[in-house]
């Protein structure tokens, strides 16, 4: 399981349509997915976590290790 932290703090975005939404990225691996609430945010991370491994791992591509997801909340 991932631990989360929101390291980059909270900041609008005015998308319409994406009011309450979460987005969570993985600064390291420049990966981006996001979710309905938190709960929505943390399952999107996970798929988009875990994708990525998958990807790498088909392709023999080292994957190291996450050192941070940030949760950014969109408010419309």
């Amino acid at each position: 399981m991932v631990k989360y932290e929101n390291s980059g703090g909270l900041s609008k975005n005015h998308e319409y349509g994406f009011e309450g939404y979460y987005y969570a990225f993985v600064p390291q691996w420049g990966i981006t997915n996001y979710g309905y609430g938190l709960e929505g945010a943390k399952n999107a991370a996970n798929d988009i976590i875990k994708l990525w491994i998958e990807e790498r791992m088909a392709n023999n591509e080292p994957i190291g290790i996450i050192e941070d997801v940030v949760l950014d909340y969109t408010e419309g």
